[in-house]
C-alpha cells in the first residue's frame, strides 16, 4: 500500500554554536485492515548545538497514528551526534539514542549511520 507526507523542516540558528529546530509533518497512511487510508501527524522539536566538527542534538519526537482501528500515540526524547572528519568533507558519521517516554514507544533504540556526499 502506498504512503505519503509532507514535513516541513525549519531550522533557526541563535548565534554560531546553537540553533533550534521544528519538523512538523502530515502524512496519508494505509488502514491496518488495508480498506482505506487514515491521517498521520508528526512534530519534532529541539535544540542543536554545533562543538567544532561535531554537531549535537536533543529533541522531543510525538507521532501520532489516527488508524480506524486503534490510534497509537508514539513519544521520545532523542540525543543525536553527527561528526564531519576534517580530512573527508563529504562523509558524515551519526549515532543517535531514542529514549520512549510512553508505553506504546521502544524503552531504547540505537542508530548509527553512515553519509557520503556525492
Amino acid at each position: 500500500a502506498w504512503q505519503g507526507g509532507v514535513i516541513v523542516p525549519v531550522s533557526i540558528p541563535l548565534n554560531d554554536d546553537w540553533s533550534i529546530s521544528l519538523s512538523p509533518e502530515l502524512d496519508v497512511r494505509p488502514d491496518a485492515d488495508g480498506s482505506g487510508r487514515h491521517a498521520g501527524y508528526a512534530l519534532a522539536g529541539g535544540v542543536g548545538r554545533a562543538v567544532g566538527s561535531v554537531n549535537l542534538g536533543a529533541e522531543l519526537w510525538v507521532d501520532v497514528d489516527d488508524d480506524p482501528a486503534a490510534r497509537v500515540t508514539q513519544a521520545s526524547f532523542d540525543l543525536t551526534a553527527a561528526w564531519t572528519p576534517r580530512a573527508l568533507k563529504d562523509v558524515q558519521l551519526d549515532a543517535s539514542a531514542y529514549v520512549g517516554l510512553n508505553r506504546r514507544t521502544p524503552d531504547l533504540q540505537l542508530v548509527f549511520g553512515l553519509a557520503h556526499r556525492f
